[in-house]
């Protein structure tokens, strides 16, 4: 079977049969690292063709380019993006503040204005000035005489 000269010693033989099952462990291992390199080109290929499918949809100026260059710039982009989209939502958070403040502050101001317009009707209307200079006299005839 081992088809060797039926005069070899017995060392030459086991030497054959070890050099055999080494042959054999040799030709399982390159199977494995052929497997293997099949998948790496399978996932190359892959990941070629879904750099390409996204730069037909999203960056057609990359088309052409080579893939790892174009994987890099989408990248990027995308990065340069997520950082415009961070700022965009901070912006429209101070604008909802901004907002929330302002109706307060009018709010604030329509009460004001009306309190105003009440003490203006009990001091009998008249211009800010008027009222300022009716104040002011209230104020100097409250005062205690000094004698």
């Amino acid at each position: 079977m081992l088809r060797r000269p039926s005069g070899e010693p017995p060392a030459a033989v086991d030497k054959a049969i070890e050099l055999i099952g080494d042959a054999h462990s040799e030709r399982r291992a390159l199977s494995d690292l052929e497997h293997r390199v099949a998948g790496m080109t399978g996932n190359i290929a892959a990941f070629e063709a879904g750099v390409a499918h996204l730069v037909a949809i999203v960056a057609q100026d990359l088309i052409g380019r080579p893939t790892e260059f174009a994987a890099e710039e989408l990248r990027r982009r995308l990065l340069n993006n997520r950082q415009i989209e961070a700022r965009r939502l901070r912006l429209l958070e101070e604008e909802t503040e901004g907002r929330l403040k302002l109706d307060d502050a009018s709010q604030r101001l329509s009460r004001a204005s009306a309190t105003l317009e009440d003490l203006r009707g009990e001091i009998g209307g008249g211009t800010d000035e008027e009222i300022a200079n009716r104040i002011a006299l209230a104020t100097v005839e409250r005062r205690p005489k000094q004698t």
